[in-house]
């Protein structure tokens, strides 16, 4: 036991009986160690600690924490007898406040007793949890809120009652501090009753003023709101309301029970009234009901109804206003407008009447309406929230997004059910729609195909003609050379004879062997000399070859003077074999050269044969899968030599090709009819006289090809058009538009690329690109077609 509470005087001897029937709870705990002694029912009632239980217990257990257990001993050892708040544990678990007074006594048969008694103070406690919390909501209110004594001084305020009225408000007057309060209002808040408002206008900001005096207490409190916006929009429409005489359609204002402040004269002569101030608005308007008024009065926002007004319709706004509890009225004469509803309305039936395919989409795609012909289009009878996306092959992805966000009508050409339409997607007001319009063009599709083969087939004999050409030259050439060849053959036979007999065999071998060499020089070689100077030598050969007796000098004196044999080798060989026997070696050396000027005549002519044909395989890729890596110089090259037929004479192309451009994936063929498609055109653009230049580059990941032309352009305003299908510059009869429509659609759908014109007088440059990797779109057929010219 602590030595304080030795010291204490006992109050004598209690029974326990009396304890047990006091009408408060009890503790009785020893001295010595606070250990309990007995608890009376009370005790047990009110906590459900038995004494049986109890009894033995150190009685800090039975307090929540064993602090209030303390806290009740210090006072009762400090000498001071007060009441001490402490939480007690019931058996249930409960936290139960009392206030504890402890006293000390002797008990019958037990010395040094401490006697404990407890008043429930659970709602007291309760009580002033809720003030406390009640206390924190000033500071939460966004508006001031201030607590004054009747003679007007500040007692208490939150921080925003300071943020407005000064930091340093508490112990001044509130009436100095606000002074556009009025002496009446303020007259009012002392006496008390019910609560008085008033607008107050301090610094910049308008406040609404709440004060309240409850008769039971001698204090008052002000609560405050912001209403400076409102206060503006009240001035707003003080300036308007200067309006409405102006104003064609009637305006009017009225009381929360819809009676008319005020009118403009639109709005009088509406009802055929020179003054409608006073009536009831709810009477005068027809369609007007207590559910619109009720939606008015609730809603704060704008309200709208329409109504027939003798031959004329109105449409009506209004709005309440809470600042001044009023009704404003707009009314607008819309008859006009109806008139035009209705015969939008009945536009609105003419996508069931037509043929095309007409739907009304959200933007997420799905299907809000169909006509008849898009339901038959897809074999369906309800495509009500189906996805358009889903539907139509090619609308998925970027021709979507561009749709949406271009805001744009984008036109897209799809193949549905085994026919072709092109829909055109316009995006409605706002956006909020998209409407779809589609067109068949199934048969537009089949002439136009059937067209394209024709100008194929126009092409490929125009082609055919200027390879046959091309290949007539060389066939001709070896065709003449095998049928002199014979000749020669057996003039050099004849010769050869004549020299063996001339000479002895060893002399006529060693002479044969040497001039045999000179004379596949000699064939394989041009002469130097001008036409004038062969002549001379000519003339001259053959007068010294008939000096020396040879028959027919003629003959050989051409082919001697082509081989550069003049009169100084003659002279040489006279010496060397006799003058007898010259004119034979001579004439066997003529026929030797003639005739290896006759084989290579057919080698060359060979050679230019497999040059045609290789070219032309070349640039058909005959053979060889649709998708190559092709080699873009080698396919431009065999397209020279194709059309070499129309581009010599008068024009000149000057090939300006890169030497380390890199092969690209892509259908090798129908890159050579854009090339022929674009040397044909500038061939013709020129009138088969000027200058093209063909160039090669790379461009990152790219590779571009230039045709350039100094013809005489193509007119400014023609050039956005002529990628267009059956558009063409050319003379009627002379192209059908489809060669350069045919050129984009490879370039740009089949290959990713693009192609592009710029043209002035003097030059036209057309610039393809192409990605050296070829995009995943593949053809659907794999076909090279030919491509006409535009």
């Amino acid at each position: 036991m602590p030595e304080g509470i030795r010291s204490m005087p006992s109050r004598g001897t209690v029974p326990l009986s009396v304890v047990d029937g006091l009408p408060m709870p009890v503790l009785l705990t020893r001295t010595a160690d606070d250990t309990v002694v007995h608890v009376n029912p009370e005790f047990t009632a009110a906590y459900g600690h038995s004494n049986g239980a109890a009894t033995g217990m150190d009685a800090r257990s039975l307090h929540f924490h064993e602090q209030d257990r303390d806290k009740t001993l210090a006072a009762f050892v400090g000498g001071v007898l007060e009441s001490v708040e402490v939480r007690i544990r019931s058996t249930a678990g409960e936290c139960l406040w009392a206030q504890a007074d402890t006293t000390r006594f002797d008990l019958d048969g037990v010395d040094d007793v401490l006697l404990t008694t407890f008043y429930d103070i659970g709602e007291r406690k309760k009580a002033e949890a809720l003030v406390s919390e009640m206390a924190r909501f000033p500071e939460m209110n966004p508006g001031p809120v201030i607590r004054l004594d009747v003679d007007g001084t500040v007692r208490r305020c939150n921080n925003a009652a300071g943020a407005i009225f000064g930091a340093d408000l508490d112990g001044k007057c509130f009436w100095d501090v606000c002074p556009d309060f009025s002496e009446e209002a303020r007259r009012r808040s002392v006496e008390g009753g019910d609560p008085i408002h008033e607008d107050v206008e301090v610094g910049e900001r308008w406040l609404r003023l709440t004060i309240a005096h409850p008769k039971d207490t001698d204090q008052i409190f002000v609560f405050g709101t912001d209403i400076t916006s409102q206060k503006a929009a009240e001035r707003e429409l003080a300036e308007r309301a200067r309006f409405p005489q102006m104003n064609p359609g009637a305006v009017a204002r009225l009381t929360a029970d819809g009676v008319v402040i005020r009118a403009n004269l639109a709005a009088s002569r509406l009802f055929d009234r020179e003054d409608i101030r006073g009536r009831s608005w709810l009477e005068l308007s027809p369609v007007i009901d207590d559910d619109i008024w009720r939606r008015v009065r609730e809603s704060g926002a704008l309200v709208q109804y329409e109504a027939d007004i003798g031959v004329r319709c109105y449409s009506f706004t209004l709005r309440h206003e809470t600042v001044s509890d009023q009704v404003f009225v707009y009314g607008s004469d819309v008859t006009e407008l109806k008139v035009a509803e209705r015969a939008l309305a009945e536009l609105a039936r003419f996508p069931d009447m037509n043929p095309g395919p007409v739907c009304r989409l959200d933007r997420q795609g799905t299907v809000l309406l169909a006509n008849p012909a898009a339901r038959a289009v897809f074999a369906s009878d309800d495509l009500s929230g189906r996805s358009w996306l889903d539907l139509v092959p090619g609308v998925a992805g970027p021709f979507w997004d561009r749709l949406l966000t271009s805001g744009e009508a984008s036109a897209l050409e799809s193949r549905i059910q085994g026919r072709h339409y092109v829909l055109t997607h316009a995006p409605g007001p706002e956006g909020i729609f998209i409407f779809v319009y589609g067109s068949d063009i199934t048969r537009e599709k089949e002439a136009e195909r059937a067209l394209r083969q024709s100008e194929k087939m126009a092409t490929l004999g125009t082609l055919a003609a200027g390879v046959a050409h091309e290949l007539n030259n060389p066939a001709a050439a070896v065709q003449r050379a095998a049928e002199q060849l014979e000749q020669r053959f057996a003039s050099l036979q004849a010769a050869r004879t004549a020299m063996t007999a001339a000479l002895s065999p060893e002399k006529a071998r060693e002479i044969a062997a040497e001039l045999d060499v000179e004379a596949r020089v000699a064939a394989t070689c041009s002469c130097d000399l001008d036409a004038l100077a062969r002549s001379d030598l000519e003339h001259e050969l053959e007068d010294w070859l008939l000096d020396h007796g040879v028959e027919a000098p003629w003959d050989i004196a051409p082919a001697l003077a082509e081989g550069d044999f003049d009169l100084t080798k003659l002279e040489e060989l006279s010496t060397r074999v006799g003058e007898e026997a010259v004119g034979i070696v001579a004439t066997w050396h003529a026929s030797a050269q003639q005739t290896y000027r006759l084989l290579d005549e057919i080698r060359q002519g060979a050679g230019r044969l497999a040059e045609i044909v290789g070219a032309m395989k070349n640039y058909s890729y005959l053979g060889q899968a649709p998708v190559q890596n092709v080699d873009v110089n080698e396919g431009l090259r065999s397209t020279l030599v194709i059309l070499r037929s129309k581009l010599k004479g008068g024009i000149v192309v000057h090939q300006e090709l890169s030497s380390d451009l890199p092969r690209i994936e892509a259908y090798g063929g129908e890159l050579n009819q854009v090339w022929t498609n674009l040397l044909d055109n500038a061939a013709d653009a020129m009138d088969g006289k000027g200058e093209i230049r063909l160039r090669t580059v790379v461009r990152g990941r790219r590779v571009v090809v230039q045709v350039e032309d100094n013809g005489p352009g193509i007119p400014e305003e023609m050039q956005p058009r002529v990628f267009d299908a059956f558009f063409t510059t050319k003379a009627p009869g002379k192209g059908t538009g489809l060669g350069l429509n045919t050129s984009y659609n490879v370039v740009v759908e089949k290959h990713g690329g693009t192609i592009r014109v710029d043209s002035e007088p003097g030059r036209t440059v057309f610039t393809v690109e192409l990605p050296i990797e070829r995009p995943g779109a593949t053809s659907s057929s794999g076909e090279n077609p030919m491509a006409g010219s535009s």
